[in-house]
């Protein structure tokens, strides 16, 4: 993978895409001053599919090893069957996939073992993009559990409008426009969410679920996000 840096030569920074926010205007991209394998490396599209090669054929290499050893520990998350190991996500048919944004951009890799099939998905906009990859891999029904939204009426989806705080620097802001939710957090863009029963919603680029807790009066006090198999609790400000 020799187009993959972290710091880029002046070459591949004349080839750098300039990346955009949620609103397609131009946007800065993010310099890791620390914890750079969060986010710090850059790539193209042919070096991430040599590196997804390796993942959906593994050989005896030394390379095949790693991949392996970061894919035998996995726990549970958010639905029967599916799991998270370091870095991968899996369903019970062994789909792999992982993505993730940083200002301005938005990537995608996934491997289909049953179809013997890998795909990688960059995008210079920070919206998410997981609906391709998985469409380009056959594989969306696999993954993501069908989630038949409803409709609650306008009175019981104001009672969640407000801010919640998950850390004193992380706070989640929930917005209403009519029938229509949505959900801010700190340094990130503004996603609709889907009612899947009274209190009880879901984003429609991922498994992420959210539910509203209430108090013994019925006021909502608190906004559970479940990801990744852990639960962050966001308390009503």
């Amino acid at each position: 993978m020799t187009d993959t840096r972290i710091k880029l030569s002046p070459e591949m920074q004349s080839r750098f895409a300039a990346g955009h926010d949620y609103d397609l205007n131009p946007a800065k991209n993010l310099d890791f001053l620390s914890l750079a394998g969060a986010g710090a490396f850059r790539s193209t599209a042919n070096d991430f599919l040599k590196f997804l090669a390796v993942a959906l054929n593994p050989g005896d290499d030394r390379l095949s090893k790693a991949i392996l050893r970061s894919q035998a520990a996995r726990t549970n998350t958010v639905a029967e069957g599916f799991e998270v190991a370091w870095g991968w996500h899996f369903n019970p048919d062994e789909f792999i996939h992982h993505s993730g944004r940083t200002y301005g951009f938005y990537s995608f890799m996934g491997v289909n073992k049953t179809r013997d099939r890998a795909v990688v998905v960059f995008s210079n906009c920070q919206n998410p993009i997981d609906d391709i990859g998985l469409h380009l891999l056959d594989a969306r029904n696999e993954l993501i559990p069908t989630n038949k939204p409803i409709v609650l009426d306008e009175v019981t989806l104001e009672r969640y409008v407000g801010t919640y705080a998950v850390t004193p620097t992380l706070e989640i802001t929930v917005t209403r426009e009519k029938n229509e939710m949505y959900t801010q957090a700190t340094h990130h863009p503004k996603e609709e969410i889907f009612a899947l029963a009274r209190d009880q919603f879901f984003y429609e680029t991922g498994p992420s679920r959210l539910s509203f807790r209430t108090n013994a009066s019925g006021m909502v006090i608190e906004l559970i996000v479940r990801e990744g198999g852990k639960d962050f609790r966001a308390v009503r400000k």
